[in-house]
């Protein structure tokens, strides 16, 4: 009987890997985990960028591989020239033949002493589709497709949404007309997901499982990051940006180091978004005394019980990972909002306004709407550890975070 092997596709960046980790761990002991990454910059930024989370995947990981540099290259370089959808199409079905084939994977693992395995799952984000799943999503070897949001944001109740007539979230979807698939398995953490996906799966194929990463147990394995001289620690998420965006970011990275600076004894941690851009951010924070601030690789788990504070950029998936280890939270004002290149952004405002997001709805974030609002609640925070904000932040995580139980009902059925 052939031994089996999970395949683990990451896509876009190494936050796919974060979401889903802690389930790998939970399987390792029947498959061998096997990783594909898109392209070698993705893996290059993961080992530079996230040297904790890096660490945790490469103890579960046995084999990873990414398509050769020659036929990323030719690929990308043939489609500059397309003509038409019919010549993409062809474009992306020789891509497919060449890189995302069953031929092409049965090389690597002959190549590698795999020959007696075979692979039963394939683990793959529900962001846009690489070719693996054209591959292997309608073929009749049983294998189980797992696919899952790499981003912690809750969905919006889409409910009051619906009350309010936003139909930006309320697309008009025959729901009867959507089949159950076979061996798909989709991942919602809340309830508020599983109701958006309806509108894409069968609800059979829906599986709410909570956050896998937010478990005790999972949250304590991280190594823990060691303060020099008892600094008071303030945690800083930031976010994604576009090149035209970046003048403000520089201002709100200016607005908060005037705030921390004047805190004795600290040090302002910054845990750059996997595509931000490293450099610029050195750019802005030089002109600050260097033993003010640093620059982190490290996980923000790695920073349990030891920060004082965090202080979240707009809509930023780590002030969950914060919440998680009971940190007060601070949410930026959105510089987002006057962008009307933005189109998403444009979309958000309908539904929340200039500089709320679902996690200021939710009361899990502070929203403060500029420098003197930030200065007065981070000195709060500070002197308030567990302040009456504080403990209803808290409340609002563990009710978002309630359905952790369903997670090992979930492996049984994949086993």
């Amino acid at each position: 009987m052939k031994k089996k092997i999970a395949l683990l596709v990451v896509r876009n960046n190494y936050a796919e890997l974060d979401w889903i980790l802690p389930i790998l761990y939970k399987i390792k002991k029947n498959y061998k985990i096997v990783t594909f990454f898109q392209s070698k910059k993705i893996y290059k930024n993961f080992f530079r960028e996230n040297i904790s989370l890096f660490d945790k995947w490469k103890k579960v990981n046995y084999l990873f591989f990414f398509p050769h540099p020659f036929f990323s290259f030719f690929f990308r370089f043939i489609k500059f020239f397309s003509i038409s959808k019919s010549f993409d199409q062809k474009i992306n079905e020789t891509t497919r033949k060449f890189i995302y084939s069953e031929k092409y994977l049965s090389k690597i693992l002959l190549k590698n002493n795999l020959y007696n395995h075979k692979i039963d799952l394939i683990f793959h984000d529900l962001g846009k589709n690489t070719a693996w799943i054209n591959t292997f999503q309608n073929n009749d070897k049983n294998m189980k497709l797992i696919r899952y949001m790499h981003s912690t944001v809750p969905r919006g109740n889409y409910k009051k949404d619906k009350d309010k007539n936003w139909s930006w979230k309320n697309k008009i979807v025959n729901r009867k007309e959507i089949k159950f698939q076979k061996n798909l398995f989709v991942l919602a953490s809340t309830k508020n997901d599983l109701t958006d996906y309806l509108n894409s799966y069968h609800k059979k194929n829906i599986h709410v499982v909570g956050y896998p990463r937010y478990q005790k147990s999972w949250i304590n394995s991280f190594r823990k990051f060691k303060s020099q001289n008892n600094k008071k620690i303030i945690l800083v998420g930031t976010k994604q940006y576009k090149d035209h965006q970046l003048i403000d970011i520089k201002k709100q990275i200016i607005s908060i180091m005037n705030v921390t600076s004047k805190i004795k004894n600290s040090l302002t941690v910054f845990k750059p978004h996997p595509a931000q851009n490293i450099n610029e951010l050195k750019n802005i924070l030089k002109k600050f005394n260097k033993n003010l601030w640093k620059i982190t690789n490290n996980h923000i788990f790695d920073f349990n019980q030891i920060p004082k504070i965090f202080i979240g950029f707009h809509r930023t998936s780590a002030t969950l990972d914060a919440l998680a280890i009971k940190l007060p939270c601070i949410k930026l004002w959105s510089w987002k909002a006057h962008d009307k290149s933005d189109l998403e952004e444009q979309v958000y405002l309908k539904r929340y306004g200039a500089h709320n997001s679902i996690l200021t709805e939710l009361k899990m974030a502070k929203l403060v709407k500029n420098q003197s609002q930030l200065e007065k609640y981070t000195n709060y925070f500070m002197q308030n550890s567990k302040s009456r904000i504080w403990k209803q932040q808290q409340t609002s995580f563990k009710k978002l975070n309630s359905k952790n139980t369903n997670l090992d009902n979930f492996i049984k059925k994949i086993l």
